[in-house]
């Protein structure tokens, strides 16, 4: 009985250890499909990393300042309604007079522009980020890499505030962050 409860014993033991083996190894990569986004057939492309700015043509802007004065007439909402039917045109009427009257692009073309920004083609699709590297590193402060990747819907003027503080060394930390923040393709 002894023997057989030992010999018992020992599979048990030797079962939960493949287990555990099976459990704590390292699975295989899977296999990434090597694939093309880009327009038409898979081609060569210039993938050198390429500074970007932010420059709307000023026959694009007085476009749009021609269509946001000339827009067709709206159709008044339903009432006691927000925007459970779409889009409530006295809300609509707000933005388009804001944006007729009081948005200026160019401030903002100029502060979008404040980081360097950077594009780059990968599998056909030209990728834009920003890269910003920490100034004036104190001697025995690590530049650590961080990647921040916007969600959707978004955008990378998400981070814009939050840039200059991973950025800029301070008092009681040895650490600053090097920050790539790419705009998410769609």
């Amino acid at each position: 009985m002894g023997k057989i409860f030992i010999g018992l014993a020992a599979i048990c033991v030797i079962y939960v250890g493949w287990k555990v083996n099976n459990f704590m190894a390292k699975p295989p990569l899977p296999p990434v499909e090597d694939k093309w986004w880009g327009p038409l057939k898979p081609r060569q492309v210039d993938k050198s990393i390429r500074k970007f700015t932010i420059k709307i043509r000023d026959e694009v802007l007085e476009d749009l300042q021609y269509r946001l004065d000339h827009h067709r007439p709206m159709t008044p909402p339903l009432e006691n309604t927000q925007q459970q039917y779409g889009m409530n045109t006295n809300l609509l009427k707000k933005i388009v007079d804001f944006w007729r009257t009081k948005y200026n692009w160019r401030e903002r073309e100029v502060f979008l522009n404040k980081y360097p920004q950077f594009r780059v083609n990968i599998d056909g699709l030209d990728v834009h980020f920003i890269h910003l590297k920490p100034d004036n590193v104190p001697k025995g402060i690590k530049v650590l890499p961080l990647l921040m990747v916007h969600g959707w819907p978004g955008s990378l003027r998400e981070f814009y505030d939050i840039l200059p503080i991973l950025t800029t060394p301070r008092e009681g930390y040895d650490f600053v962050f090097e920050v790539v923040a790419p705009h998410i393709p769609g």
